[in-house]
């Protein structure tokens, strides 16, 4: 996996099981009567999920190692400021390489032992919900995170009433082909806002040091 892709590592780990537990663990069973935990919503809690709740000082302290993880290359996250077109301000050292593997590992333990049994826990009480709100069946996928050799560790395809079908080479050649004009007209774009703000701030350059000749 090339370095660039370790910042979107970062952002997919650092979010969801914080997103799921707060304020959802208080959706699963009664917390304390007191602030930030009341009022809170007290509808269709059932029995056999109050473990879950009780994980979110980990879930938290995930999170925590999830944003130093992207800082070892990115300088910060979320909202990494080092990031140029084509990898980062940074070298990746042997060093970061190591860090960030650390990091990785810590992550995977509390995914493996801890997010992945907690969801699987409130799946099964709550498996009705699975016929509630459940949202568009088709859904497209460019997938994620190169392996090398074309290989991909989230793979693109297509989920078409809840059953997935992978991409062929032609096809995903046909969208790359497609999407070209779109791509185009949106660095055009960009370029015009660009130049606008540039002769924009000359402008206020010329203006400011008119004013001064004039006060002298």
């Amino acid at each position: 996996m090339k370095p660039p892709a370790l910042r979107v590592v970062a952002h997919y780990l650092q979010s969801p099981y914080t997103a799921f537990l707060s304020p959802g663990g208080t959706r699963l069973r009664t917390g304390p009567q007191m602030q930030p935990w009341a009022p809170a919503w007290n509808v269709d809690m059932r029995s056999g999920l109050d473990a879950v709740p009780g994980h979110l000082t980990l879930a938290i302290e995930a999170r925590r190692l999830a944003h130093e993880m992207g800082a070892v290359f990115c300088g910060r996250m979320p909202t990494a400021h080092a990031v140029i077109p084509g990898g980062f301000t940074g070298t990746p050292t042997a060093q970061r390489i190591n860090a960030f593997r650390q990091y990785l590992n810590q992550l995977m333990a509390f995914i493996r032992n801890v997010y992945i049994p907690d969801v699987n826990l409130v799946a099964s009480v709550y498996h009705d919900y699975y016929q509630v709100d459940a949202g568009y069946p088709n859904l497209l996928a460019f997938g994620v995170f190169d392996e090398g050799g074309g290989a991909k560790l989230l793979a693109s395809g297509v989920v078409r009433d809840v059953l997935w079908y992978p991409f062929d080479a032609a096809a995903e050649q046909r969208i790359a082909d497609a999407a070209q004009p779109l791509l185009r007209k949106e660095v055009h774009r960009l370029h015009a806002r660009i130049r606008f703000k540039q002769r924009g701030s000359a402008n206020a350059t010329r203006k400011a040091a008119r004013g001064h000749r004039d006060r002298r």
